[in-house]
């Protein structure tokens, strides 16, 4: 068994930030078209009135430019219940910044997914190192972006990744031409209930998926099933979620956000990380790219203990990690790595695309 293990750096060559640019990503997305969107410019109206209003130490954390920083500060601000006097009002504000700005993120992400679906050769440098998955293997990814599951797709059909079964949990998926009740909706054509060759495990959650409530989740039709093209003859397949709202916006969205403070939520996220722990436990070959391990990421630190344990085991297991650049930070993932693993040969500078 084989597993890739992705990181931010293996979505760069395909138009997406490093965690270090994903601030200003976000700012020149909601600065540019997307003032047009007057949910949008309003929720990025609120953030940055917040941010340029407070003064002092928070100030420059919320002008850091690695958002777990910035995000975590508000984090432990809504999770304050004081109630001193005008320390309640300002934790509330920063409460609803943070809010705002997160709606910012999920709408760049939006944009980049629907993007995505007109821009295949951009996934051009993923085909190779996808090739080499057999029936069986797994891509173990913290990012939110759909480039491998799009990829598995294109290159070899619904049989190689399909929705239904692709993510390590099963999505009881319809076809219908919307979700408002008015157009019906039935099962999938026959041929379509099928096993995925490979398993897609986001651990940290995907653009699209959304709180259904009852601790599950349901995929948004409209920022995220219908941006795949999947086809049904020479029509596109249109696929719902029955778990989606029939009216009104999307619910919560389901990630983890860049936080010290992460959280997962649901069962089926919970079914993703226990079968990510089952497949680094049981891989002959484990390859990451451009995962730089950061310290907050104290969960997934704890999963990926199980790699040093079984070098020290001496268990048939090849493990190579690969962090591309010259930056310091960059330097500094590798050397993360080497101290995680205990085997500083494991560990290389080179880069996806």
């Amino acid at each position: 068994m084989k597993i890739l293990l992705l990181g931010a750096g293996a979505s760069k060559a395909a138009c997406y930030p490093l965690a270090s640019q994903l601030m200003e990503a976000v700012k020149a997305e909601a600065e540019g078209p997307s003032r047009r969107i007057v949910l949008v410019s309003q929720d990025w109206a609120k953030w940055r009135l917040f941010k340029d209003s407070v003064p002092g130490a928070a100030k420059a954390l919320l002008d850091d430019p690695n958002p777990e920083v910035v995000l975590s500060f508000l984090d432990l601000c809504a999770e304050s219940h004081t109630q001193a006097a005008g320390a309640a009002g300002e934790v509330s504000a920063a409460r609803g910044a943070r809010d705002s700005f997160l709606r910012c993120l999920e709408y760049f992400f939006q944009v980049k997914h629907i993007d995505d679906s007109n821009n295949r050769w951009r996934r051009d440098y993923l085909r190779p190192v996808l090739a080499d998955l057999r029936s069986g293997d797994a891509v173990i990814t913290f990012n939110w972006d759909t480039t491998i599951e799009r990829t598995l797709y294109e290159d070899g059909g619904w049989s190689r990744w399909n929705p239904v079964a692709g993510y390590g949990f099963r999505k009881e998926l319809c076809q219908g031409l919307d979700n408002s009740g008015v157009t019906p909706h039935g099962p999938l054509p026959t041929g379509l209930d099928v096993a995925s060759e490979i398993k897609v495990l986001k651990l940290h959650g995907s653009v699209g998926w959304y709180d259904a409530g009852g601790d599950r989740l349901y995929f948004s039709k409209d920022y995220f099933l219908d941006w795949f093209d999947f086809p049904q003859s020479a029509e596109p397949l249109s696929l719902f979620d029955p778990l989606a709202p029939s009216i009104g916006p999307e619910r919560r969205a389901v990630w983890a956000y860049p936080s010290f403070l992460k959280r997962i939520r649901g069962d089926e996220m919970r079914q993703v990380w226990r079968l990510a722990d089952e497949a680094l436990r049981q891989a002959k070959t484990v390859e990451v790219w451009g995962y730089s391990l950061p310290e907050s990421d104290s969960a997934a630190r704890v999963l990926l203990n199980v790699l040093p344990d079984r070098i020290k085991r001496c268990e048939e297991v090849t493990i190579s990690v690969h962090i591309y650049g010259d930056r310091p930070e960059a330097g500094k993932a590798r050397d993360r790595w080497r101290n995680l693993l205990g085997k500083p040969e494991c560990v290389d500078d080179r880069g996806l695309g």
